[in-house]
C-alpha cells in the first residue's frame, strides 16, 4: 500500500514538472514568433532608424531589468514553498525590492546616457520621456517577478496568457502610432502594462490579502541566497554578453554577425534544457525529499526533446541561415553546429545546476558557473586566431564538458539515497 502511494505521488510530481516545463517552451516559441512577426509587420510600416531607436530603447529597458533583478526570481521559487503562509509578504517583498533597484538603475542610466548611448541622448532628454522610460522599466521588472510567482504556484499558463496579451497590445499600439522610436517603445510601454494588469487580477484573486506590507526579515532572509543566485546568472550569462565584443574586436564587424545568428539560433535549441530545468526548480523547491527522483525523470523527458530538436537542427540549420544569404551557410553553419551540439551537455549541466539550487549549495553554484565563464573566454580568445569562429565553439563545448566531469564526479562522491 505504502508502495503505490508512493508511486502515485512520483508520478503526480513528474507530471507537475513535465506541465511546467511543456508551458514553458510554447512561451518561449509564442515570444519568438510574435517578436518576428512584429518586426517583420514593423519594418514595412516605418524606416529603419526608427526601429533601430524604437529596438535599442526597448534592449535598454530589458537590460536594466536584467540588472535590477538581483536574483529575486529563483528566491521567489526556491522560498514559496517556505512561506506558504505568507505567500503574499514574499510576493510584495520581492516586488517592492525589484521595484527600488529598477528605479535606482533606470535613473543612472538617464543620467550617464550621453556615455551609454549618446543616440538615445535626445530619445531622453525631456523629463516625460524619462518618466515613461522609468516607470514602464518598473513595469518589465514587476512582471518578471509575477512570472517567476506562476510558476512557483505550478501555473505557467498564466504566463502564456500574458506573453499574448503583451504582444497583441504592443502590434495594435505600433500600427495606429509608428512616427518615431520612441512612439514604437511606448507601444510596448502600452503592452507590457495590460499584461500586468492582466497578471495582477490573477495575483489578487487568488492569494489572500496579497496587498500587504513589504518584510524586512523576509528580505534579510533571502538576500544572500537570492545574490548567490545573481553572480551565477551573471557569470553564466557572460559568455553571451561578452563574445561579440570579443568577435567584433579580434575578426571585425563581418564576423560578429555571422557569430550573432549562430548564436541566436542556437540560443532557440537552448530554450527547451532550460524550461525544463526551471520546471524541475520548481517542482524540487515545492517537495525536496523527491527531488532526485523528479531529477532523473526530468532528465529523460528533456534529453528526449533535446536529442531530438539536435537531430532537427542538424537538417535544417543550412537552410535557415540561407535565408540570411549564402555567406552566413558558409561562415555561420560550423559554428551553429557545434553550439547545437553543446545542447545535450548544457542540458545535463543545467539540471545539475538546479539540484544546487534547490540545495542551497551556491558554492558549488558559482564555482561551477564562474568556470563555464573562464573557460569559455579563454580558449575563445586563443583558439579564434587560428580556428577563427570555430574557435570560439570549441572553447564553449569544451567548457560544457568540463563541468559536466565535474558533475559526474560530484554525483559519484555523493551518498546513495534509498527510494521509497
Amino acid at each position: 500500500m505504502n508502495i503505490e502511494i508512493c508511486n502515485i505521488k512520483k508520478l503526480i510530481n513528474n507530471t507537475k514538472t513535465s506541465n511546467t516545463a511543456y508551458w514553458l517552451i510554447i512561451n518561449s516559441i509564442a515570444n519568438a514568433g510574435f517578436g518576428f512577426l512584429y518586426w517583420l509587420i514593423v519594418s514595412r510600416i516605418t524606416n529603419p532608424s526608427i526601429i533601430g531607436s524604437g529596438s535599442t530603447l526597448f534592449s535598454s529597458a530589458i537590460l536594466i531589468v536584467s540588472i535590477s533583478n538581483i536574483g529575486i526570481s529563483e528566491a521567489i521559487i526556491k522560498y514559496m514553498p517556505l512561506y506558504d503562509e505568507k505567500k503574499n509578504t514574499l510576493i510584495v517583498t520581492s516586488v517592492s525590492v525589484v521595484t527600488l533597484m529598477t528605479i535606482l538603475c533606470s535613473i543612472i542610466f538617464i543620467s550617464g546616457i550621453i556615455i551609454w548611448s549618446p543616440v538615445l541622448s535626445s530619445e531622453l532628454s525631456k523629463f516625460i520621456p524619462c518618466v515613461i522610460f522609468i516607470f514602464s522599466c518598473i513595469a518589465f521588472s514587476i512582471v518578471s517577478v509575477i512570472d517567476q510567482v506562476f510558476i512557483a504556484l505550478n501555473k505557467p499558463k498564466n504566463i502564456f496568457g500574458r506573453t499574448i496579451i503583451y504582444h497583441i497590445t504592443r502590434l495594435i499600439v505600433s500600427l495606429l502610432f509608428h512616427n518615431s522610436g520612441f512612439v514604437l517603445y511606448i507601444a510596448a510601454c502600452v503592452g507590457v502594462f495590460a499584461s500586468l494588469i492582466s497578471a495582477l487580477f490573477y495575483v489578487v484573486k487568488n492569494i489572500k490579502n496579497v496587498i500587504t506590507w513589504p518584510s524586512a526579515y523576509i528580505a534579510k532572509n533571502i538576500a544572500i541566497y537570492a545574490l548567490g543566485n545573481y553572480v551565477a546568472n551573471i557569470l553564466l550569462a557572460a559568455p553571451g554578453l561578452v563574445l561579440p565584443i570579443i568577435v567584433l574586436n579580434m575578426m571585425g564587424s563581418e564576423s560578429s554577425a555571422y557569430f550573432y545568428i549562430a548564436w541566436t539560433l542556437s540560443s532557440f535549441l537552448f530554450v527547451i534544457p532550460s524550461s525544463f530545468a526551471t520546471s524541475l526548480f520548481a517542482e524540487g523547491s515545492r517537495n525536496i525529499m523527491e527531488l532526485d527522483d523528479s531529477y532523473n525523470t526530468t532528465k529523460r523527458e528533456s534529453a528526449i526533446f533535446t536529442i531530438s530538436a539536435i537531430i532537427i537542427s542538424l537538417f535544417t540549420s543550412k537552410y535557415i541561415l540561407n535565408l540570411f544569404g549564402c555567406f552566413y551557410v558558409e561562415h555561420s553553419y560550423p559554428l551553429l553546429v557545434i553550439l547545437n551540439l553543446s545542447a545535450f551537455l548544457v542540458m545535463y549541466n543545467n539540471l545539475k545546476l538546479v539540484k544546487y539550487r534547490v540545495k542551497r549549495r551556491l558554492d558549488l553554484l558559482i564555482g561551477q558557473s564562474l568556470v563555464v565563464c573562464f573557460i569559455t573566454l579563454s580558449l575563445s580568445v586563443l583558439l579564434n586566431k587560428g580556428y577563427g569562429l570555430v574557435g570560439i565553439g570549441i572553447g564553449w563545448i569544451v567548457a560544457q564538458i568540463l563541468i559536466a566531469f565535474i558533475n559526474v564526479l560530484v554525483e559519484q562522491k555523493k551518498p546513495r539515497r534509498k527510494t521509497c
